[in-house]
């Protein structure tokens, strides 16, 4: 699973979304409207229910699961491109031919499109700031709990303004019994399928949604 920080997640969505081309870039006025506003508790709304679910699913199915950070892949795509190799050769034994070569070129690539950024000012309303902020910090408290890679305070827009919060506050304030039950529900259901021969593939109704408020 690639994470990417919700903020700019949810801005080049709603870039690409608004403007029809994931290459498209806005004016300040669309931003001034409520649909940025029902964008935000929509995208953020999903964004938080898959970083947790898709863990959470992973370690009650036991299924080997690797995260890797949409940020840490633009600093060092090979680096994190090598996680990914070997994650697949020591998980599924899949031998991935000539793997060391084909990361080298990474290395010889060239971008040739990089999109002209706009100075949109802050977009960002003010009220919406604390209310994601929390829930970042709540995830990362999720993450440590769970021994997963750390989430970085550069997701946070104001990290000053919103304490770290300590691992064992997690379990009740990020996974509520609700969410446990949806989780240990589609485990149920892949467990059944699976022990009668079949494949079961979920949906995002398996899903469970997090909630930040």
């Amino acid at each position: 699973m690639v994470l990417r920080n919700p903020y700019d997640a949810t801005l080049a969505d709603y870039k690409r979304q608004m403007s029809g081309s994931h290459t498209g870039n806005l004016e300040k006025s669309n931003f001034e409207n409520e649909i940025w506003r029902k964008f935000i508790d929509q995208h953020m709304h999903r964004w938080f229910g898959s970083a947790v679910w898709f863990p959470l699913f992973a370690e009650k199915s036991k299924i080997p699961m690797l995260i890797i950070y949409y940020e840490d892949m633009k600093e060092n795509l090979v680096k994190e491109m090598r996680k990914v190799v070997d994650f697949y050769r020591d998980n599924f034994n899949i031998p991935l031919a000539d793997a060391e070569h084909r990361l080298e070129c990474l290395l010889k690539q060239e971008v040739k499109f990089h999109r002209k950024k706009t100075d949109l000012g802050d977009i960002w309303p003010e009220d919406k700031i604390p209310q994601l902020d929390k829930g970042i910090r709540e995830m990362q408290a999720f993450y440590e709990h769970h021994k997963l890679p750390e989430m970085p305070d550069s997701y946070l827009k104001a990290p000053e303004k919103m304490p770290k919060l300590p691992s064992e506050h997690l379990q009740m304030t990020v996974v509520n019994s609700h969410a446990i039950k949806k989780v240990d529900d589609t485990v149920r259901k892949r467990t059944t399928f699976m022990q009668n021969g079949q494949k079961y593939v979920f949906t995002t109704a398996d899903q469970f949604r997090v909630k930040t408020d």
